[in-house]
């Protein structure tokens, strides 16, 4: 059974009642006020920024990749496997071309979304 706190112990009414729960309130209350709001902000917002940057570094890869190949399709170097290793593409006129490129997509998206309009209408053309 547990035992009752003698009353004549309490050396304030403003002493708690229950030792137990007045423990953990404090430890609560502590470890609350160990973290700002900030900190704990700070590396949600650093994952969310990765998180985003993931499709356009996707993406990147993918356009570096078809502008190789339509290099190598439109010089009749396209390899009869159709594998395509990276030394084929660090050819100084593919770079090229994929600087134009993202330069080009980079413009666009600074204008305010007219890459997704020109990519919709380049979908739409099979190319």
């Amino acid at each position: 059974m547990a035992s009752i706190p003698d009353a004549s112990s309490s050396t304030s009414e403003h002493d708690p009642l229950l030792l137990e729960r007045q423990h953990a309130h404090d430890a609560l209350t502590y470890s609350t006020r160990q973290l700002s709001p900030l900190t704990l902000l700070i590396p949600l917002a650093v994952a969310t920024r990765l998180t985003a940057t993931l499709p356009s570094t996707t993406l990147l890869a993918v356009i570096q990749a078809v502008i190789c190949r339509l290099w190598l399709t439109s010089n009749g170097t396209l390899p009869p496997d159709g594998h395509i290793s990276k030394e084929v593409c660090a050819v100084p006129d593919v770079q090229k071309s994929y600087a134009a490129v993202i330069s080009t997509i980079s413009i666009l998206h600074g204008l305010g979304g007219a890459d997704a309009t020109i990519f919709s209408a380049l979908a739409d053309h099979n190319v």
